[in-house]
């Protein structure tokens, strides 16, 4: 990760759906500051997708997940994560 890239601890989420419409929204709950405490923390935007959105989204999530579990747990310095097509 680069050092002048700001960086949002996220501690939550909340996902709805509108089956009407076929969309699922996401909006992060995260922290905006070093010195927040997690009861102040701030709720962001509200972001759509459509279900081939929130699928891909999945995998990539599961991918990078397994991607974490397969390396050594030595020290090693971060790797660029690249958008899955």
């Amino acid at each position: 990760m680069k050092p002048d890239l700001a960086v949002l601890s996220i501690t939550g989420w909340e996902i709805e759906t509108v089956l009407t419409d076929e969309l699922i929204f996401i909006r992060f709950i995260y922290l905006s500051d070093t010195r927040q405490r997690l009861d102040e923390a701030d709720v962001g935007n509200s972001y759509a997708m459509e279900i081939e959105q929130a699928r891909e989204l999945s995998g990539a999530l599961v991918r990078a997940i397994e991607r974490i579990d397969s390396i050594d747990r030595e020290p090693h310095s971060p790797q660029p994560m690249q958008q899955d097509k």
